[in-house]
């Protein structure tokens, strides 16, 4: 055997003893812990919802020693926005303290998954709008500690920075994650709180809908079918319904008249 070739066989046997998951790039967008399923709850002013999702360990070790935050950080509507504390009696985390709570993780080993669930609260005086939800995990793994955040911990000109400028760093995805300080980006999710829209409205559009589609077909049977019975019914009706126009506008003239006779005449006279 070449003496020079000796190294790279050594490299090569020790590459191969070591696992697989001391292999991984931890940072690789298809490797972070994957948030999803995210059930958004809509709340009525007042009342509360349940946020959830699952998180999944998608490297090929385990991940240990694990917290994830959540935080309810931005407010808005089609004409505005404002950060969480420059709205007055904002929803608040049952579980955690004002609008953030941070949950400890059980170990996850490969493809596990854990349910996170919190309960958001609200009072008739909360803003209505769409609230933005941000997360932020740190865990154990291969004995580094990770730290990923998601895109509303950072602000707009660091995001730009980050994303339009690599200068040598470590770019994962196209963001350059030592500008930002961290290890992974995490999805930002978000809930709504309104009122519901009122359904007799849609009531009655369904209902007169039903109304003139009946007409139009009854009208069609008479004109091109010729049906006799429902032409009957039909004229009888419409007579009935002459008539009782006739009678009411009877009815209206006879009280106008009486109106416009003075006290003490008689208008026969």
């Amino acid at each position: 055997m070449d003496p020079r070739a000796l190294p790279a066989a050594l490299f090569l046997l020790l590459m191969m003893a070591m696992p697989v998951w001391a292999q991984e790039d931890p940072s690789a967008p298809n490797r972070i812990p994957d948030l999803s399923d995210f059930k958004t709850p809509q709340i009525v002013p007042g009342e509360s919802g349940k946020y959830s999702f699952s998180v999944r360990n998608r490297y090929e070790g385990p991940i240990e020693r694990a917290t994830l935050t959540i935080e309810i950080y931005k407010w808005a509507t089609l004409e505005e926005a404002r950060d969480i504390g420059r709205i007055s009696d904002p929803p608040q985390v049952s579980e955690g303290a004002g609008q953030g709570y941070t949950a400890t993780l059980p170990s996850l080993g490969p493809n596990q998954t854990t349910a996170v669930s919190i309960t958001i609260g609200t009072s008739k005086s909360t803003p209505q709008g769409t609230y933005f939800v941000r997360q932020m995990m740190q865990f154990d793994y291969n004995g580094t500690h990770l730290l990923m955040k998601s895109r509303g911990h950072f602000t707009g000109q660091e995001w730009d920075s980050a994303t339009t400028g690599a200068n040598g760093s470590r770019a994962v995805g196209g963001i350059n994650l030592t500008l930002l300080g961290v290890d992974g980006i995490l999805p930002d999710s978000s809930f709504s709180v309104k009122e519901p829209i009122p359904m007799w409205p849609l009531a009655l559009l369904v209902g007169l809908t039903g109304f003139f589609g009946a007409l139009a077909l009854v009208l069609y049977l008479m004109e091109e079918k010729g049906h006799p019975r429902l032409k009957e019914r039909f004229y009888k009706s419409s007579g009935k319904l002459k008539q009782a126009r006739r009678l009411t506008e009877q009815e209206l003239r006879k009280l106008r008249r009486e109106v416009k006779v003075p006290p003490g005449r008689d208008e026969r006279k």
